[in-house]
């Protein structure tokens, strides 16, 4: 895939081919890991197996430079592995094919993983390469970042002496990241019973809607499908409704982009019909602008049928519920233009036979605002007779303004490119905020090449950016990164 004399210039490009022909989704890191052990025991370094999979490999101080203080390079061995639809290909056994064109790396069918094989790559080749000149590294490669910064939750962060960390998990080059919001989950369960009765039948879908990450692209203004079918249950309450279904949205942490609810109407077929297709007028003429591929597929199931639905109440309950369920931004930053605070997504509705349940996430740079959203999520559940629990909590990462780190990556910065990074703060989780929960007084940033939409069939790592992001990482290891020990 990558030539010869390419690959010779740039190590990376190597050990980033040898990571693609691993299988390593989320939740399938064994083999990665050993991997990255075996690397370690190859090149006669130090390393730390932890039980959940974690690797630390400790390279030691170039000639010259051992007085200085260690730094972490860091980054996650998990991607997110989805194919195309007709591929035939085991993500769970199966490598990735590689190919290059027109300048970017992509991987035929599937998702190429270069978030996070790049920051891998680039650890291992500068720990291999006897030219590159570094303090002592504690390169620290996590698990399942994915789903949950799983591997940073578990890390033993005693086995660490570096105070300086650089996290290569951010997808834009010249953008380096230097704080996070604090997220954390929550599941609500609301008990239902159903009845079997004879009526007309009906299904909803709701399609075409643009989705996308509930961090990244929550202050952009798109639309769930859950905030579309709560408002559909909302006018379909007023025709005597009951529900039989309700399905959409596949993770907490993305913004829904399609679903579906099945029910039953006691009122004539033609005042349903009308109601429907009113509804999905209006809502395809309000979101025209933000939305303009959602789409409604409304058929009509069956008339004068058997079939099992909620109870009247239940189905009051529930459409209640979903209609005052809070939904995106809640609080911008008042200190950082354009930041969003403070924001909540319902990832995923389901309704199966014991209960209605739903997933949501939810993120802020506050924790005390974070927790005061949390807690209307399960007002609001509890109003409905439901209960919540809340998990998956991880840390935010407060921007350091005076950071010894950011000045001297900020400098070196100016002096390769010519002009200045963009330093931001984003309204997603990142490992560093873990980090920084662990390791007292801990400088980091985040940073990496492009990679373009990734944890997709069209992620494409571009190949100018790899190479330049590398030179610039291999620039600031050889300049004096902190004061002597």
């Amino acid at each position: 895939m990558i030539s010869e004399k390419r690959a010779k210039k740039y190590g990376f490009w190597k050990y980033f081919e040898e990571i693609a022909a691993i299988p390593h989704g989320s939740g399938n890191t064994k083999q990665i890991s050993n991997y990255l052990v075996d690397f370690a025991k190859e090149k006669g370094l130090k390393y730390v197996q932890e039980k959940c999979g974690n690797v630390i490999i400790f390279s030691p101080a170039s000639e010259g430079r051992e007085k200085e203080e260690s730094v972490i390079l860091q980054g996650h061995m998990d991607m997110v592995a989805v194919k195309e639809s007709g591929v035939e290909k085991d993500l769970e056994t199966e490598g990735l094919e590689l190919f290059m064109e027109k300048g970017f790396v992509g991987a035929r069918g599937t998702s190429l993983g270069g978030d996070d094989g790049i920051a891998l790559a680039y650890a291992l080749s500068i720990m291999a390469d006897p030219k590159a000149s570094h303090p002592a590294i504690e390169a620290v490669f996590t698990v399942n970042e994915e789903v949950g910064m799983d591997g940073a939750q578990a890390l033993d962060a005693s086995k660490l002496s570096g105070k300086t960390m650089i996290n290569l998990d951010n997808e834009k080059e010249g953008e380096l990241i230097v704080g996070c919001s604090g997220g954390a989950g929550i599941e609500c369960v609301i008990p239902v019973e159903w009845k079997s009765r004879t009526a007309n039948a009906y299904e909803i879908k709701v399609s075409g809607l643009k989705g996308g990450h509930s961090g990244t692209e929550i202050n952009e203004g798109r639309v769930s499908a859950i905030t579309i079918i709560a408002r559909f249950l909302a006018q379909l309450k007023l025709v005597r409704t009951r529900i039989i279904d309700i399905q959409a949205g596949e993770k907490d942490n993305a913004i829904a982009k399609s679903g579906m609810i099945k029910f039953i109407c006691s009122a004539p077929k033609s005042d349903v019909i009308e109601t429907v297709n009113f509804y999905a007028d209006v809502l395809k003429e309000e979101m025209a602008t933000r939305e303009p591929g959602l789409h409604f597929d409304f058929s009509v199931l069956g008339e004068g049928i058997e079939v099992t639905a909620l109870h009247k109440a239940d189905s009051e309950r529930i459409m209640d519920v979903l209609l005052a369920l809070p939904q995106g931004v809640r609080e911008m930053s008042a200190d950082i233009p354009g930041l969003v605070e403070t924001s909540d997504n319902i990832g995923i509705v389901s309704l199966k036979e014991d209960a209605l349940h739903v997933s949501a996430s939810v993120r802020s740079s506050h924790e005390s605002a974070r927790q005061a959203l949390c807690d209307k999520i399960i007002a609001v559940a509890s109003l409905g007779g439901g209960t919540c629990t809340q998990g998956k909590e991880y840390p935010g990462w407060e921007f350091e303004k005076d950071s010894p780190l950011l000045s001297h990556v900020v400098k070196n910065y100016k002096e390769f490119y010519g002009t200045e990074p963009v330093v931001k703060t984003i309204h997603a989780g990142l490992e560093c905020g873990i980090f920084a929960g662990k390791i007292k007084k801990l400088d980091c940033i985040s940073m990496g090449p492009d990679v373009n939409d990734i944890h997709t069939v069209n992620e494409r790592l571009s190949v100018a950016s790899a190479e330049k992001t590398y030179d610039f990482l291999l620039k600031l290891l050889e300049s004096e990164i902190i004061k002597e020990k």
